[in-house]
């Protein structure tokens, strides 16, 4: 097919290149990118379940807080290694693109944070409005033109928001910086954010459908493998025990009656041994491998279909709109900063000399040191001969 007959179909298509789709499947046969994935979410998960068998609150929430960093580092790196795939070029080494997120980490959360920010400010314009439209009268006829407003603003304000942080991890895969990427994805939210939002649902549909056939096939084999180990290994009576047992909102002393049981007269108290204990670890390894399949398949695929829609989208908007936008907030800010500094220089700026007011004290004290002079007790005014009254206070003379 010809390149003109493939732009004439994407006319057609209201400007929508469907192929993105098909595109996107083709990261089933990538397994760099899911590998880099799998592998730190499964670190990740280690580190939780080892620092959960301490039976400790805090280290739970330490463990989980390094799953959701190696996690967001893993986003990031097969994000990297899926953007040499889009321009044609050999991917880079694992630990490099592992390095990569890393690193980019942080410029991710500082970026999502100023959405976030952008999101805040709109909304406090809101409010202010909405205060404005509480006037007595006038606040009636103008809620006529806010409200429907507003609504149309949140209209906007909702596609905006799903294509900036649908887009925010490509953007940063493509090794942008926190300005660069929020200068482009205000381009694309405010330029082409209607077909750019489409693609990102079909994108979402198709993840949802992947997920859900490795969910029915994986969770099919889990239940065979699970039924295999239980009757080879016999490890079903300290399983459930030791697994609730790892988690500290489990007290395992309240777990430990479930591996006893009675026949007849006695009882037989089982004692695990040391395999059954490491069986535990491996089920919990199992289960996680599981999980993680079932979300890395078919985020491999999405990943590799948002790095074609943000690379389409940045070619097809112009940046310079997304620089205008953020020059004009910062212009805006810069503004009122400096009203701001101003007007508390003013306030702390002393008055001259010249425009000090005497105290009523002073002045008293300056009037009984000129003898002959007839000043007001009061306020130290000078009178004038005959006055019965200050002139300045009213106090009266004797």
């Amino acid at each position: 097919m010809s390149n003109s007959q493939e732009m004439q179909q994407k006319q057609i298509a209201g400007g929508l290149d469907l192929s993105i789709l098909t595109k996107a499947l083709a990261g089933l046969t990538y397994w760099r990118p899911l590998a880099i994935f799998a592998l730190a979410n499964f670190v990740g998960l280690a580190c939780l379940v080892l620092l959960s068998a301490a039976k400790s609150v805090p280290l739970t929430l330490l463990g989980g807080l390094v799953w959701l960093v190696l996690s967001g580092a893993g986003y990031l790196g097969a994000g990297h290694s899926m953007v040499a795939v889009v321009e044609e070029r050999s991917p880079p080494a694992i630990l490099e693109s592992l390095l990569f997120g890393i690193f980019t980490l942080p410029r991710f959360i500082g970026l999502v944070i100023i959405e976030f920010l952008l999101i805040l400010a709109v909304l406090i314009i809101e409010i202010i409005l909405l205060e404005i439209c509480r006037i007595p009268a006038l606040g009636g006829l103008l809620s006529l033109g806010i409200l429907p407003a507003l609504f149309l603003v949140n209209v906007g304000l909702v596609v905006g928001v799903m294509v900036m942080f649908g887009l925010t991890g490509p953007a940063l895969w493509f090794g942008e910086t926190v300005s660069g990427a929020l200068s482009h994805l205000l381009a694309v939210a405010r330029g082409r954010p209607g077909a750019t939002l489409f693609l990102l649902l079909l994108l979402g549909i198709l993840g949802v459908l992947l997920g859900a056939l490795l969910l029915a096939i994986g969770g099919y084999a889990l239940s065979l493998t699970a039924t295999f180990a239980g009757g080879i290994l016999n490890t079903s009576s300290v399983l459930l025990s030791d697994l609730l047992g790892v988690f500290p909102w489990f007290p395992g002393s309240s777990l430990d009656a479930m591996s006893g049981w009675s026949s007849g007269g006695g009882a037989y108290v089982l004692q695990p041994s040391f395999n059954d204990h490491v069986y535990v670890l491996s089920g919990l390894l199992t289960a996680a491998t599981f999980g993680i399949l079932v979300a890395a398949i078919p985020n491999n695929v999405m990943m590799l279909g948002l790095a074609y829609v943000y690379q389409r989208s940045v070619q097809e908007v112009d940046r310079s709109a997304g620089d205008r936008i953020i020059g004009g907030v910062v212009s805006k800010v810069s503004e009122m900063r400096e009203k701001t500094q101003q007007a508390a220089a003013s306030v702390r700026k002393p008055k001259p000399s010249g425009e000090e007011t005497e105290s009523p004290t002073h002045a008293v004290d300056t009037a009984a040191a000129q003898p002959g002079a007839s000043f007001c007790k009061g306020c130290g005014a000078k009178l004038q001969e005959g006055d019965q009254f200050c002139g300045e206070c009213g106090r009266p003379v004797s």
